[in-house]
């Protein structure tokens, strides 16, 4: 449906997807660790919510594993996607 600088918007049988770039920089995280705060003003918009939430604003990771979060750039007002890599 469309493409811009930082998403694929997508239609397919199962709904309308959006699909954001991801970033070059892999965030790593400790289960039950300090949570990862944003600066600047930027924020998480998703975590899966089984190996990486969003707690206070920032990223925690409650299960080991790989996933996928997106954040919010204040200042270009774009969502980018991270992979994320929670270790024990």
């Amino acid at each position: 449906m469309g493409l811009t600088g930082n998403a694929l918007d997508v239609m397919t049988k199962m709904g309308r997807f959006v699909y954001y770039r991801l970033q070059p920089e892999v965030l790593h995280l400790q289960v039950g660790g300090e949570p990862l705060a944003c600066e600047n003003g930027d924020n998480f918009v998703f975590a899966d919510g089984v190996v990486a939430s969003i707690a206070d604003g920032g990223l925690q990771g409650i299960a080991k594993g790989t996933t996928y979060v997106q954040k919010r750039i204040a200042e270009t007002d774009c969502i980018v996607a991270y992979k994320v890599i929670v270790e024990p």
